[in-house]
């Protein structure tokens, strides 16, 4: 197997472009991110933002084509933290007193939904479309499916951060913290500066198997472990790669 067709580095805004679609199998575990983990997801925002430092490494996602979806065989905590991220972003209203002139707002907001959906090249941007349903992020799980529908039903000011206090669902509880977070940057650094570091330097590596016709066991495996190889490190000597070893996400690789 040609390693280098099949691992890539890849942003988001790129993971996103022409026509994909993703889906997170039913198989995956619910969405469990802690505040600790939101933190220190936050903490390297804040660094990027604040430095201008290189790219960071967010770990690898690996994807596996199923009909018109790719699965998400990892990555998917991760993942669904962006696409909330995102959500907040494509709903900021500019309400307080410090408005930057560097950027215009509605280009912004174009901007994150042509991540969030799909939309043809001119096509006019219709917000009553954009709904979970639209969402080219699906989740299999009825508990997170069930949280992001209520998400994106809501309609609010994300500047305002109001949002169901007391519902449990992870997905809506950690939206409220993501809310808290970014209201924060974007205060002190501009929405602009916040979405660029999240569409564009926040940096996956990408691995696909072969497909099924052409794979082999051996084929799977030596991808799964070849983001550690040297055929690969060259080309991404900017970040910093562990070595995963997990046979859950193996297994579905075979």
């Amino acid at each position: 197997m040609d390693r280098k067709k099949h691992i890539d580095p890849i942003a988001i805004e790129e993971l996103f472009k022409d026509n994909k679609s993703y889906r997170i199998p039913f198989y995956q575990r619910s969405y469990s991110w802690s505040s600790n983990q939101l933190d220190g997801f936050f903490d390297t925002i804040q660094k990027l933002v604040s430095s201008g430092s290189d790219d960071w490494y967010m770990g690898q996602i690996i994807l596996r084509k199923r009909d018109k979806y790719w699965d998400i065989i990892d990555g998917k905590q991760r993942l669904i933290t962006i696409v909330l991220c995102l959500v907040f972003l494509s709903r900021w209203e500019e309400t307080r007193k410090r408005k930057s002139k560097s950027y215009d707002l509605n280009t912004i907001k174009e901007s994150v939904y042509r991540i969030l959906f799909f939309i043809r090249e001119n096509q006019k941007i219709d917000e009553t479309k954009f709904t979970y349903d639209n969402c080219r992020l699906q989740l299999s799980s009825e508990v997170d499916k069930r949280g992001m529908e209520q998400l994106f039903a809501e309609k609010f000011s994300s500047s305002e951060g109001t949002i169901i206090a007391n519902d449990k669902n992870q997905i809506i509880q950690n939206y409220r913290l993501v809310a808290n977070r970014l209201k924060d940057l974007i205060e002190h650094n501009g929405i602009d500066q916040v979405l660029l570091v999240i569409k564009e330097r926040l940096i996956f590596i990408s691995l696909t198997p072969p497909t099924r016709k052409t794979r082999t066991n051996k084929d799977a495996i030596d991808l799964f472990f070849g983001i550690s190889n040297l055929i690969i490190l060259p080309r991404l000597r900017r970040y910093h790669l562990p070595l995963y070893n997990n046979a859950k996400v193996l297994k579905h690789l075979l």
